[in-house]
Parts: C-alpha cells; sequence; structure tokens
C-alpha cells in the first residue's frame, strides 16, 4: 500500500500491482473504475530516477491507450518529477 498525499491535502491509497518490496519502486494501481459503461484504468511505475504514467480509456466498443514518462529524483518521503510534457505517446 503507498499513501499519496500531494501538497498535504488530499490523500489517496493505492494498491501495489507488481512483487512486494519494501521500496516506493514497482508499478501502483492510480485508477481503476467503470462508470456508465466507461472503463478507465491508470497506473503509475517507479522506477529508479523514472516515473511513468500508463493510462487506458474504454466505452463504446473504442478503447485509448496514454502513457507518459519523466526523469524524477526518488527518496524515502518524495518524488520529484524533473521534466514535464515530453515523451508523451498515445495511440487509439
Amino acid at each position: 500500500m503507498l499513501i499519496v498525499s500531494p501538497g498535504q491535502v488530499n490523500e489517496a491509497t493505492l494498491e501495489r500491482v507488481s512483487a512486494p518490496s519494501g521500496t516506493i519502486y514497482g508499478t501502483w494501481i492510480n485508477i481503476d473504475q467503470v462508470q456508465n459503461g466507461i472503463s478507465l484504468h491508470g497506473e503509475i511505475t517507479f522506477q529508479p530516477s523514472l516515473v511513468s504514467l500508463t493510462a487506458t480509456c474504454s466505452g463504446a466498443d473504442k478503447t485509448a491507450h496514454a502513457h507518459v514518462s519523466s526523469p524524477a529524483t526518488i527518496t524515502d518521503t518524495t518524488v520529484d518529477i524533473l521534466q514535464a510534457d515530453a515523451d508523451l505517446e498515445y495511440s487509439n
């Protein structure tokens, strides 16, 4: 379990997808919901010096995938994104 506190105001608990370990490294479910026939699934992956987000949205017989990665500085208590709006991939 990973507890995320953006700005120390809201808190979210994420479930680990990858094998358990004592570090943040691995893949976590960011969102997984179905509402009004639309399915949304998102995962965040932490690797040494890299954070990646992958999302899949499905509905009305169509599916869209998005993936973005960024270099990051990761410590025991923080993840600092070092680059934004780069390496964006989208497929439909």
